[in-house]
C-alpha cells in the first residue's frame, strides 16, 4: 500500500502545477503553444477550491500578459520576475487550512 504525499509534498505539488499552469498561459500569449489545463490529481489538496484556484491565475496571468502587450514591445516567452514574485504570493494566500492552523 502507498502511503499519501506529506502535507509539504502534496502543498508543492499543488502549486508547481499551478505555475506551471501561469507560464505556459504566458507562453501561450507570447504566440507560443496552446496551454493545457493541470492535471485535476495534483490539484486535489486544494478541494473545491481547485477550479477556482485555476480561474484565479489564469485571470492573473492574462492580466498580466495584457499590461504588457500595452507597453507596445514584444512580449518575451519568459515572464519577468516581479510576475513571477506576484505570483507566488498569490499561491501562497491560496494554501488551505490544515489542522494546526485550525487549532
Amino acid at each position: 500500500m502507498t502511503e499519501p504525499p506529506a502535507a509539504d509534498e502534496s502543498t508543492e505539488r499543488w502549486r508547481a502545477a499551478l505555475r506551471d499552469f501561469a507560464l505556459a498561459l504566458w507562453r501561450e500569449g507570447a504566440d507560443g503553444a496552446v496551454a493545457t489545463r493541470p492535471d485535476p490529481a495534483r490539484l486535489a489538496p486544494l478541494g473545491t477550491m481547485a477550479d477556482e484556484a485555476v480561474a484565479l491565475v489564469e485571470t492573473i496571468t492574462l492580466g498580466a500578459l495584457a499590461a504588457a502587450a500595452r507597453s507596445g514591445r514584444a512580449v518575451a516567452p519568459r515572464p519577468p520576475e516581479a510576475f513571477i514574485t506576484q505570483l507566488g504570493l498569490v499561491l501562497k494566500a491560496l494554501e488551505p487550512a490544515t489542522a494546526s492552523s485550525e487549532a
